[in-house]
């Protein structure tokens, strides 16, 4: 079963009981003026608590604890009809606990405080007047409820609680400077493995740059063996094709091969592959030699990329000294490969070459 967490004064039931001790003590009427004064201020104390039952409930939990169910059977078991007088004497000392203990842990408003002190008052010259035990009585909760009451606070950890907080703030303090060291060294740490991953940032950028380089030399390796290649099968055909020429000439004819100017338009076929498959040999040629030329700088440029792991970081430092100091090797580096494409002849310069030739046997 769940515990009721209703503040003491605004259960129903407590509620019932203080609405009807005021209309009861409305109707009481006492023919001793002490009791009725008694009764007045009584009426004036339970007003103040229907007004703010929950603040009440807060602030008065040591005479809840200790008085509170007492005050409740009290209320219920007033009888207008007897008129009981020390019932209500009773009640009267209860309640001017409940007050001193409201006006002790509350900070009132002015108008509220103005009514509480002097209810307070009127019952404090009310026990300085009259010497009896209700007078000692109200003297001692006005005195000694406050020590009673701080006894029982210190008797349920109040202290003790003010002492583990200020445990627990030089505990703080400590982790504090735990966590500010640990934080320096995690940052060493983090400070290390960045340092490392930028080197193996940089290995891998440049053994990528060297296999880029690599994989574009096998390519042209590949290409200057087809190049070869067609070199090899091109010059055949130009050494052989006079013999194949002659050995068809002279299988056809029966005759031996003499040469004359009459005979001479016979060899414009001969001769007519023969230019062509040597300029295009000279193509070839020229190719070849050029993919020989980019395989050497290709090579020079992986045997450089050995050099330069720090070369980021190195430029950037020794730039700021001396801006033109990398310039040869940057160009070397970063230049595009070379084919000395200027001087490679056009099928156009092929085509004069034949017509020029063309025209000197016609002139002829």
């Amino acid at each position: 079963m769940e515990k009721d967490h209703t503040p003491f004064f605004n259960i129903e039931s407590h509620r019932d009981a203080l609405a009807s001790f005021v209309r009861k003590a409305k109707q009481l009427e006492f023919k001793d003026e002490v009791l009725t004064t008694k009764l007045r201020l009584c009426i004036q104390i339970v007003l103040q608590i229907q007004k703010k039952p929950t603040e009440w409930s807060e602030a008065c939990k040591y005479s809840i604890s200790s008085i509170g169910r007492g005050l409740i059977i009290q209320f219920e078991q007033i009888k207008v009809e007897q008129k009981d007088g020390d019932r209500i004497t009773h009640i009267y000392l209860i309640l001017y606990r409940f007050l001193c203990e409201f006006i002790l842990f509350t900070d009132p408003d002015e108008d509220e405080e103005f009514e509480l002190l002097g209810i307070r008052e009127q019952i404090l010259d009310d026990a300085k007047e009259k010497q009896d035990d209700v007078s000692f009585e109200i003297q001692h909760i006005t005195y000694l409820l406050p020590a009673k009451m701080i006894q029982n606070y210190l008797r349920q950890g109040g202290v003790k609680s003010v002492i583990e907080f200020d445990e627990r703030v030089s505990r703080a303090e400590e982790l504090k400077i735990e966590w500010a060291r640990d934080y320096e060294e995690r940052k060493t740490e983090i400070d290390n493995l960045k340092e490392s991953i930028d080197e193996l940032k940089f290995d891998f950028n440049f053994v990528g740059l060297t296999k880029g380089f690599r994989e574009l030399g096998n390519k042209k390796n590949v290409e200057r063996k087809a190049l070869l290649g067609n070199l090899k099968m091109m010059g055949a055909c130009i050494l052989l094709m006079p013999v194949v020429y002659y050995s068809v000439y002279w299988l056809a004819t029966g005759e031996s091969f003499a040469f004359a100017w009459d005979s001479a338009l016979h060899l414009i076929p001969l001769l007519s592959f023969e230019v062509l498959m040597l300029y295009f040999f000279r193509i070839v040629l020229h190719n070849y030699n050029s993919v020989n030329t980019q395989l050497v700088q290709i090579e020079l440029r992986q045997t450089l990329c050995r050099f330069i792991q720090k070369y980021a970081e190195y430029s950037t430092t020794i730039k700021k000294n001396d801006p033109v100091a990398l310039e040869k090797f940057e160009s070397l580096i970063f230049s595009g490969i070379l084919s000395n494409s200027d001087k490679l002849p056009t099928t156009f310069d092929g085509m004069e070459q034949l017509s020029a030739l063309l025209k000197n046997i016609r002139t002829k």
